[in-house]
């Protein structure tokens, strides 16, 4: 075997003209053969890529400027080692790309603007390094016992796939454009951090999201068309976890969970979060952990639970933020003592049915008024909820109503207002109930009004 040095011409190299044993040297060598190292050089113009590779030992391209393409078939270059990257790469034909099982390097000068990249390591361990440029898409198949991990940040234009448990992201990955993504399959591998959607694109889930920090922008974040289906798993590690835009942001048939895992501590997010139709789950590992959000929320529900029997997740909303959700839910389904902790703090809150804990007879939650002010669009029932530190107003709508409020244990009053609270299970020494107009607002009366 030899190592083999790009000339110009068509990779499979019929007139014997595409290939030198050495750089800038002499045609006539054979194209590269299984277990050969290739190279691209300063002294190498464009190739056409018109037949799959032999498995190289490595491909390392510094000092490429000129284009790499593809013939218009779905070619494949495939790497056993490492592959340093650069010039133009330009294999824009469905399926082509550059499969490496070693290192990866997209050096500073790459413009790689279409084809596949993978990363199919089955036995040490891989690193990615883009310096800053765009990958068109990326595949990991990653089944190296010690791992994949990054160098600097990765930008991806399109489809990312992350389908194994070997990955071990310490960096920001970026999607700048419309393309799948998962990495579900990675047995919760998450990202470090993971910004997508930019306006104009879209983000299609095909499977569940494991990230430790999102963000996304104008664009829209769509779960597949599986209603319900598919999750993204925010695993917080840190404060600022959590951001979309102040209006209503594109999320569509997903999920959002928002789980920080044990020994994390508690946690804070000043980043507005609009999810709009979406539903929120916050689930906490530790007990008596807590997640307080700083910013106006808006979501179309929110769940909040422990992670596990027997113990109590709390979210709070700080610092006076409002929260807008037409559903409010406590606890697990199918089962009892998942406990979970609303704090409404001194904010301004538009609530549909607050409900009763998901668990039949499954009492402990708790549900923290504070000196809050709550628009109620529908009931709030307090089966198996306990309210506490109650100095909140409520106005209740056409559809508001409250309902088993205890007669005991209350610091304060709730003032309600609108249409009568009384279920017929509340405490009438525990509400305050005026059929009028809420405090601060503008009551016009008499003659000519």
């Amino acid at each position: 075997m030899a190592d083999k040095y790009a000339l110009t011409g068509l990779w499979s190299d019929v007139a014997g003209l595409a290939w030198s044993l050495s750089n800038g040297g002499a045609p006539g060598a054979a194209k590269p053969a299984g277990g050969e190292k290739v190279y691209f050089t300063s002294n190498s113009g464009d190739m056409v890529l018109d037949e799959d590779s032999n498995a190289l030992a490595s491909l390392n391209m510094t000092g490429y400027a000129d284009t790499l393409t593809d013939d218009g078939h779905a070619w494949v270059i495939d790497v056993d080692g490492l592959a340093v990257l650069n010039g133009t790469i330009n294999l824009a034909t469905p399926g082509s790309g550059i499969n490496v099982a070693g290192d990866i390097q997209v050096r500073p000068v790459t413009s790689f603007l279409a084809g596949l990249l993978t990363g199919d390591s089955a036995a040490g361990a891989q690193t990615i390094r883009t310096y800053d440029n765009q990958i068109p898409a990326f595949t990991l198949n990653n089944g190296a016992a010690t791992g994949f991990n990054e160098i600097g940040n990765v930008t991806v234009a399109g489809n990312i796939q992350i389908l194994t448990s070997k990955f071990t992201s310490g960096k920001k990955w970026t999607q700048t454009g419309s393309g799948t993504l998962a990495n579900g399959a990675a047995g919760g591998a998450a990202f470090a951090n993971l910004q997508v959607a930019a306006a104009g694109f879209t983000c299609t889930f095909t499977g569940h999201v494991y990230t430790k920090k999102f963000s996304h922008g104008a664009g829209t974040v769509d779960g597949g068309g599986i209603v319900g289906g598919l999750w993204l798993r925010i695993r917080p590690v840190a404060n600022d976890f959590f951001e979309t835009l102040a209006t209503p942001a594109g999320f569509a048939l997903l999920s959002v969970m928002i789980e920080p895992q044990t020994g994390v501590g508690n946690l804070t997010n000043n980043k507005p979060v609009n999810l709009l139709t979406t539903g929120l789950l916050i689930t906490a590992f530790d007990n008596n952990q807590t997640v307080t959000q700083s910013r106006a929320l808006t979501c179309a529900s929110l769940l909040v639970r422990a992670a596990a029997p027997g113990k109590t997740g709390i979210f709070i909303m700080g610092g006076g933020a409002p929260l807008t959700t037409p559903q409010v839910f406590f606890g697990y389904a199918a089962a009892a003592t998942f406990l979970g902790k609303i704090s409404l703090g001194a904010g301004i809150h538009r609530l549909g049915p607050v409900a009763k804990a998901l668990a039949t007879a499954d009492p402990g939650h708790a549900l923290d008024f504070d000196s809050c002010y709550i628009e109620a669009t529908g009931l709030i029932d307090l089966t198996d909820i306990t309210p506490t530190n109650v100095a909140a107003h409520i106005e209740c709508g056409a559809a508001g109503s409250v309902d088993n409020m205890p007669a005991a244990g209350l610091t304060e009053k709730v003032h309600a207002y609108g249409v009568s609270p009384d279920g017929g299970s509340n405490s009438a020494a525990n509400i305050d109930f005026n059929a009028h107009a809420p405090p601060g607002s503008l009551v016009l009366a008499g003659a000519g009004i």
